[in-house]
């Protein structure tokens, strides 16, 4: 039997903020070592590990983004210096549920 993800209930309230295409890439053994998950306009999505950073073939696009704001909502755009950062998501995605 394996540990659970120490952050377990916040990976299940990211899965259902992800877009399905995004949410296929993550399979149960990668998402037990996921620690970040980088959706960038026109890019390949990277999935971060601990020791490793997993770049896909699936590319964001514009839906992909939209799917994501309209769960989320709205990005502050002083959030990180020259533009967003991981953080937006995890702290509005914390908002969102009352955290």
């Amino acid at each position: 039997m394996s540990t659970p993800h120490p952050a377990a209930g916040e990976l299940d309230i990211l899965m259902t903020y992800l877009p399905d295409g995004v949410r296929r890439l993550i399979g149960p053994p990668l998402r037990e070592r996921l620690t970040e998950v980088v959706l960038d306009l026109g890019r390949p999505v990277q999935l971060r590990l601990p020791s490793d950073i997993l770049v896909q073939s699936y590319v964001v696009g514009v839906e992909d983004l939209e799917y994501v704001v309209q769960r989320v909502g709205a990005f502050r755009a002083e959030a990180a210096p020259g533009g967003l950062g991981p953080e937006p998501i995890r702290s509005t995605a914390r908002e969102a549920e009352g955290r």
